[in-house]
């Protein structure tokens, strides 16, 4: 569909910017809507749970890129794979926005404290968290959006979470992948795969 971009079963290749040797390694768009990610810190490759996955730090490390698809308060998908080494970590798988939007990732009912519940945001309007653990290892996980602005939640391919509380904020500006700095240090220290953003709820 217009506007998707989807990383793909081999989720991220390093490629040089055609042009530019001399920039950041980048991650490729296997949607084909040429959505290129930045690597910033220097996240490295690794084997993944489909293919090839982007290994980070926890610190610094991320994907980032420059657009945020169209996106608006309606209408939306964010999924991907997490391989989580321990049931204590914190941080943001993907976020959608430089300020605003939305994303989700793994903490204790946010991104800002250890934990290992499955939690998405509102950025700068509330944290959805489902309350549900994560575990260790590789997992699938998804957060929708409807056509009223509501969320919900998947962990592994099951409904965990969803409520009819609040809409988003539409986002601004950026995308990233691992984490952020924008509102704290909300950066993930595990490996993430085969990202995918729809314009769309998808049903699981």
């Amino acid at each position: 569909a217009s506007g998707t971009v989807n990383f793909g079963a081999s989720a991220f290749a390093y490629a040089p910017p055609a042009g530019y040797k001399a920039l950041a390694p980048t991650v490729f768009d296997r949607s084909g809507r040429g959505n290129t990610g930045i690597l910033i810190a220097s996240p490295t490759k690794v084997s993944g749970k489909l293919g090839q996955a982007m290994s980070l730090d926890g610190v610094s490390q991320q994907v980032k890129i420059s657009s945020n698809f169209g996106l608006g308060t309606t209408n939306v998908t964010i999924s991907g794979w997490a391989y989580l080494s321990s049931t204590s970590q914190k941080g943001a798988f993907i976020k959608i926005g430089t300020t605003n939007g939305y994303g989700i990732g793994v903490g204790n009912g946010n991104f800002d404290v250890n934990g290992n519940q499955l939690v998405g945001i509102y950025d700068n309007a509330r944290w959805v968290s489902s309350g549900v653990n994560i575990g260790t290892g590789w997992h699938y996980f998804a957060i929708t959006i409807n056509n009223s602005g509501f969320p919900t939640i998947y962990l592994d391919g099951v409904q965990v979470y969803s409520d009819t509380t609040g809409v988003p904020i539409a986002p601004q500006a950026t995308t990233y992948i691992g984490g952020y700095s924008e509102q704290g240090s909300r950066f993930f220290n595990g490996k993430v795969d085969d990202v995918r953003i729809y314009n769309r709820a998808l049903s699981y």
